[in-house]
């Protein structure tokens, strides 16, 4: 027999995660909590956010090959934001986040956490991006533009 649906059993279910220990390009090793399940709600996040800085930097900034390579990256950050312990800001500029992803890249912590993340979470992120990237792929193609001009 199947078991009754509760919000207490959807929450349990939510809020697994695994610790494990990171060690950045200094040698410094840190402990960091993961979420094993990547909700759904917290995946539409990181589309909205990084839909909305790829549009901050349509406007505010100058645009180069750093800026460009460095929008690969604010997926990898807003995974962290929403799915570690990683004290990175909600609320923070799209100069502020080109820096947390240089700053993340060059100690090696991106690279060591996404050893971590299963495939099958993983997967789920890259489906979402797919389906959205129709929206934003024309702001992205503006972006590349106004770079090489």
């Amino acid at each position: 027999m199947a078991n009754k649906i509760t919000l207490e059993a959807l929450k349990q279910n939510q809020t697994k995660t695994k610790e494990f220990d990171v060690t950045d390009v200094s040698g410094n090793e840190y402990t960091v909590q993961m979420d094993t399940i990547f909700l759904d709600s917290k995946i539409e996040r990181i589309v909205v956010d990084y839909g909305t800085y790829l549009t901050q930097l349509q406007s505010e900034i100058e645009i180069d090959d750093e800026v460009i390579r460095m929008t690969s990256r604010f997926i990898d950050v807003l995974v962290m934001r929403e799915f570690t312990d990683i004290p990175i800001p909600k609320k923070v500029t799209v100069l502020e986040l080109i820096g947390l992803c240089i700053t993340l890249e060059d100690s090696g912590i991106i690279s060591e956490l996404k050893k971590h993340v299963d495939k099958k979470e993983e997967k789920k992120i890259h489906n979402r991006f797919r389906d959205f990237e129709k929206q934003y792929r024309p702001l992205f193609v503006g972006l590349v533009n106004k770079a090489i001009k």
